[in-house]
């Protein structure tokens, strides 16, 4: 089964650099893209979780920092905590996507 983020990744370049990266480079770039976005996605997390309690952003962090915890963990969390929270999800993906190609949002 494929990483649905990392599918995300793959589409991403592709959108940006085309099909003609070499395969070396291509997972080079895939790795920072991921850690970029990993960040984009604690940070929207975060904002949105800090909307709702200071209580709530630092339960979260405790767990970042603690738990390490698994993207599903993670997924569970923030589904219990915001409403509404794949489309949540689905927005912060498209905008990081935006960002990244160079897109007004």
């Amino acid at each position: 089964m494929n990483n649905p983020l990392a599918t995300f990744i793959d589409d991403v370049l592709k959108d940006k650099y085309g099909s003609d990266v070499p395969a070396d480079e291509h997972e080079e770039m895939k790795k920072e893209l991921t850690d970029k976005l990993n960040q984009w996605i604690t940070l929207k997390v975060m904002t949105e979780l800090a909307k709702t309690s200071p209580e709530t952003l630092q339960d979260f962090q405790t767990m970042v920092r603690e738990k390490n915890p698994t993207q599903a963990e993670v997924q569970e969390y923030v589904a219990g905590k915001i409403p509404e929270s794949s489309a949540f999800l689905t927005r912060i993906l498209l905008e990081f996507r935006n960002t990244y190609l160079g897109a007004s949002s």
